[in-house]
C-alpha cells in the first residue's frame, strides 16, 4: 500500500475512533439531565434558576449596555449581591426563549444541557492539544480519559458557570499550545499566525466573563500567552528572533486589547456605561471624594473610575474575595476551616478522576515535570504543564478548596496521562526491537536497553 494511501487510511480510522469517543461522551453527559425530577438540589444551581428565571431579553444595544436599567443585569432583577459571570447567564436566558422553556422548573434543564455541550467541548479540546503536542494517539487516549472523568460528567449534570469557563479557559490554553508550535507542521510557513493571537485574546475574554478567578489565577492564565511567544521565539535561529519579537509584541497588544473588549461586552454590568460625560464626571468625584485616603487607595479609586467599572460590582467582588478566603465570618465558608493542603487533591484522586486514572495523571504530570527540569522547558509542554502545576498548587492553597474549583486541571492531567501512558508504550516497543522480539514485551521493557 502506497504511503499517502496508509497515512488517509490512518487519518480516517482517528476520525472514526474521535468521533466515537465524543459520541459517548456526549452520551454520559445528556442523558439523565432531569436526575432531580425538578426538586432543585444543589443550591448555587438553584440561584442561578431564579436568577435567569427572572432576567428579561432586551430590545437594542442601548438597552443591554444599560447597567443601571437593564433587565438582563440580575443586580435589576433582585439579585443584589450576583457574583457569577453574566455570559452564561446569557447564553442560558436567550436560548431559553428561543426554546420556550423560561419557568423557574424549566430553564434549568436548559442550563444543564449547555452545560453539558461546554464540557463536550473540553473534550474535543483535548483532543486538540494532545494531538497538537504529541500526536493523534496521545489526544485521542486523552479524549478517552476526558470522556471518562467522573467530575467532569458529574458537573455536565448542574446549570452552574464552571463548565463554561473551563471550556473557555481551555480555548484559550488551546491558542497559546498553537502559538507555541506553528511553524512545526509541514502546512504551517507562518512563524505567528495573527489570527492564533486574535483567538487568545477572544477566548480569554468569555473565560472572564463566565466566571472571574482569582487575581493571581487570571495573571498566570494570562502569561501562559508571552510564554508561548517565548518558547516559539527561542525555537527559531538566534538571526531570526529579533526579527520576528516586534511583530511578536504587536500581536500581543492586539491580544490584550481584544481580551478587555470581549470582557466589556459579555460583562456589561462590572462597568458604569458607555456615557462619555458621567465617566468623566465620576473620575473627577472618585478623585475628590477620596481626599482623605492614602495615595495607593486615592489611585486605587482612580483606577477604577477610568477603567468605568461599576463600583457595585467591585465591591460584590471585594466581598466574594473576603468569603472564599475565610476573611469574612460566612457560615457556609467555616466548613472549610482547618483542611488539609492535600484535600483538594485527595477529592481528585478519589472521586474526581479515580485512583487507576488519578494515579497515571499525576505520574505523568511529574515526568514532565521532571523532564522540564532537567532542561527541557523549551518544549511546548511547558505551557501546558505550568498552567496545569500552577493552577493545581494555588487551588490547593486555597481556603476554599471546592471540588468542582479544581475543573480547569482536569485537562492538564488527562492530557499527561496520555503522554504518559503512549510515552512508555513506544518506550517498550523500541527496547522490545533491540532485543529483537517482534511484539510489545513489557519485561523488554523494564530491562536495561543494551548499549
Amino acid at each position: 500500500m502506497p504511503k499517502t494511501q496508509s497515512a488517509s487510511t490512518r487519518s480516517r480510522f482517528y476520525n472514526v475512533l474521535f468521533a466515537l469517543v465524543m459520541l459517548v461522551a456526549a452520551t454520559l453527559r445528556l442523558v439523565g439531565s432531569d436526575w432531580d425530577e425538578d426538586q432543585h438540589l444543589h443550591p448555587d444551581e438553584r440561584f442561578l434558576t431564579g436568577v435567569v428565571a427572572s432576567l428579561e431579553s432586551v430590545d437594542s444595544l442601548t438597552e443591554y449596555f444599560d447597567t443601571n436599567n437593564s433587565t438582563l443585569n440580575p443586580n435589576n432583577r433582585g439579585a443584589g449581591f450576583f457574583v457569577y459571570g453574566t455570559l452564561p447567564v446569557f447564553l442560558v436566558r436567550y436560548v431559553a426563549e428561543a426554546v420556550d422553556t423560561t419557568g423557574y422548573d424549566q430553564i434549568h434543564l436548559v442550563g444543564r444541557a449547555l452545560s453539558a455541550l461546554a464540557d463536550l467541548g473540553v473534550v474535543a479540546l483535548v483532543y486538540f492539544i494532545g494531538s497538537r503536542l504529541a500526536d493523534r494517539r496521545v489526544g485521542l487516549l486523552a479524549a478517552v480519559f476526558s470522556a471518562l472523568a467522573v467530575m467532569q460528567i458529574q458537573q455536565s449534570h448542574y446549570w452552574t458557570v464552571d463548565n463554561f469557563a473551563n471550556f473557555f479557559t481551555l480555548l484559550a490554553l488551546f491558542f497559546a499550545v498553537r502559538i507555541a508550535t506553528i511553524g512545526r507542521m509541514a502546512k504551517e510557513a507562518q512563524v505567528f499566525s495573527p489570527w492564533d493571537f486574535v483567538g487568545f485574546g477572544i477566548a480569554f475574554g468569555l473565560a472572564l466573563a463566565s466566571k472571574i478567578n482569582q487575581p493571581t489565577v487570571v495573571a498566570v492564565q494570562a502569561l501562559m500567552l508571552p510564554a508561548a511567544v517565548v518558547i516559539r521565539l527561542f525555537a527559531l535561529p538566534q538571526k531570526e528572533r529579533q526579527a520576528h519579537f516586534v511583530r511578536a509584541f504587536q500581536l500581543l497588544v492586539l491580544a490584550g486589547g481584544l481580551s478587555f473588549i470581549t470582557f466589556r461586552i459579555f460583562q456589561p454590568y462590572a462597568f458604569q456605561g458607555f456615557g462619555i460625560g458621567g465617566w468623566l464626571s465620576n473620575i473627577g468625584a472618585a478623585w475628590q471624594q477620596s481626599a482623605d485616603l492614602s495615595m495607593i487607595e486615592r489611585l486605587k479609586g482612580l483606577a477604577i473610575s477610568i477603567l468605568g467599572l461599576n463600583q457595585q460590582w467591585v465591591s460584590t467582588m471585594g466581598s466574594l474575595a473576603a468569603q472564599v478566603s475565610g476573611d469574612a465570618d460566612w457560615p457556609p465558608s467555616m466548613q472549610w476551616a482547618r483542611r488539609p493542603v492535600w484535600f483538594g487533591l485527595q477529592n481528585i484522586v478519589q472521586w474526581g478522576l479515580g485512583w487507576p486514572l488519578a494515579l497515571v495523571c499525576l505520574a505523568g504530570l511529574a515526568w514532565a515535570g521532571w523532564r522540564i527540569y532537567k532542561g527541557e522547558w523549551r518544549n511546548p509542554l511547558v505551557i501546558l504543564w505550568g498552567w496545569g502545576a500552577f493552577f493545581l498548587l494555588s487551588q490547593s492553597l486555597a481556603f476554599n478548596p471546592t471540588m468542582r474549583y479544581f475543573l480547569p486541571v482536569y485537562p492538564v492531567l488527562v492530557i499527561f496521562g496520555a503522554w504518559a501512558v503512549i510515552g512508555l508504550w513506544d518506550a517498550g516497543a523500541v527496547r522490545a526491537k533491540r532485543a529483537g522480539r517482534r511484539s510489545f514485551d513489557w519485561r523488554a521493557w523494564a530491562r536495561p536497553a543494551a548499549s
